[in-house]
């Protein structure tokens, strides 16, 4: 798991908030993840989920990020993305704060997340 650090793309480097990326971390020392490594990408939205959902969800979709979280604050959900073609993600499926979301990597759930402890703490 990596915290606000650079993934490569084809043509930047975005610091996502989270990312879970294939391997040992130790793997990252002289090189970033590439969207090949990424198993799921994260971004936290306050001010920035416009942008984030439109631009970001855009280029990862185009760089073929197999998933896409936006924890979208105001709205208190989770938007997740997968399926990346054409430049954009096929599905996209929204949970609630009363929901949980399962977490996938490469194909094996490994975990449930409640939507509620994805939400900023007031």
């Amino acid at each position: 798991m990596r915290v606000q650090g650079p993934i490569t793309l084809s043509d930047s480097e975005p610091e996502p908030d989270v990312v879970l990326a294939r391997g040992e971390i130790g793997q990252y020392d002289h090189r970033h993840p590439t969207p090949k490594d990424v198993g799921v990408l994260m971004e936290v939205g306050d001010s920035t989920v416009l942008d984030d959902r439109r631009y970001k969800g855009i280029l990862y979709a185009r760089e073929k990020v197999p998933e896409f979280w936006l924890i979208n604050i105001p709205a208190r959900k989770v938007e997740v993305c997968t399926k990346p073609r054409a430049g954009k993600y096929q599905k996209k499926v929204e949970y609630t704060e009363k929901q949980t979301v399962p977490l996938f990597l490469d194909g094996v759930k490994i975990a449930d997340i409640p939507v509620s402890e994805l939400m900023a703490k007031s």
